[in-house]
């Protein structure tokens, strides 16, 4: 059995599916800055805008 980590970094600790593609996790830090991601691209900005804080 393939042990799970996360997409972004490989931590292997407090990961979370994503709920949109099947067997990818993300650590709970690197899900975080994820959904910081999205609220830019939802609101029509570059994912790689930086974060004011």
């Amino acid at each position: 059995m393939e042990e799970k980590e996360c997409l972004k970094c490989g931590c292997k600790t407090d990961l979370k599916e994503d709920p949109n593609i099947p067997d990818i996790y993300f650590c709970l830090e690197c899900w975080k800055e994820r959904e910081k991601t999205e609220v830019n691209e939802k609101w029509g900005y570059d994912e790689s805008l930086p974060d004011d804080g």
